[in-house]
């Protein structure tokens, strides 16, 4: 059971013909990149401060215990007055007990340890606070600038070694650019290194504020 935060509600939890199931309360909004495509052109300042919401509602998580493990765009929902919210628990484990083994989620957001253990089908390290705070920076940047931070191929062992090996795009080469230190904070949370990244992802949401100082 969560605390009560920017969290669904646990109504009920069983399994049905050997299924496991979560039935939690409902949130209505769009999803963080519907939102993010609408809000880049129009309002960019906005945007920005909606992701440092959403690195605020990662914190209150991480300060529950909790990590989501399965971050991408589709599993925040930003209702109205830009008030994000965090679905899909299915995969959220412990921090104290991370993760092990095959993780969920998206590609695009799996951190260089992981990646590299699928390329060379060794046993996955544990997913822990550094792998949610790499997803999480991946996300910022395809929220703040409509693009990965690489630009991706497609053939999956490709991705993984882009993953692995490939530094992140700079903002400038994109139309979208927010202020260089937002730029650099992330550059921090991407990087290959786990102990290089933030210690905590309440560090990396407070160093993001500190970033927005700029607008």
């Amino acid at each position: 059971q969560l605390p009560d935060g920017p969290f669904p509600k646990l109504l009920d939890a069983g399994a049905v013909k050997g299924r496991d199931f979560l039935l939690a309360s409902w949130f209505e909004g769009s999803d963080a990149l519907s939102i993010a495509n609408h809000l880049r052109g129009l309002n960019p300042n906005e945007l920005l401060l909606i992701c440092a919401r959403i690195l605020d509602s990662y914190r209150a998580l991480e300060a529950a215990g909790w990590l989501h493990s399965d971050v991408h765009p589709r599993n925040i929902i930003v209702q109205s007055g830009s008030d994000p919210r965090l679905i899909d628990f299915g995969q959220a484990c412990r921090a104290d007990e991370p993760r092990t083994g095959t993780r969920a989620g998206i590609a695009y957001f799996f951190d260089p340890q992981y990646a590299e253990a699928l390329l060379n089908n060794t046993t996955p390290p544990p997913y822990d606070p550094a792998s949610e705070q790499y997803a999480l920076a991946a996300l910022l940047h395809l929220l703040i600038t409509g693009y990965h931070y690489q630009d991706f191929a497609l053939e999956l062992r490709q991705m993984l070694r882009q993953i692995v090996e490939g530094a992140p795009q700079q903002f400038s080469a994109h139309r979208n650019s927010p202020p260089r230190a937002v730029e650099a904070v992330l550059g921090r949370a991407l990087r290959k290194a786990p102990e290089a990244r933030f210690p905590t992802i309440a560090a990396f949401a407070k160093r993001f504020r500190a970033g927005l100082s700029e607008l």
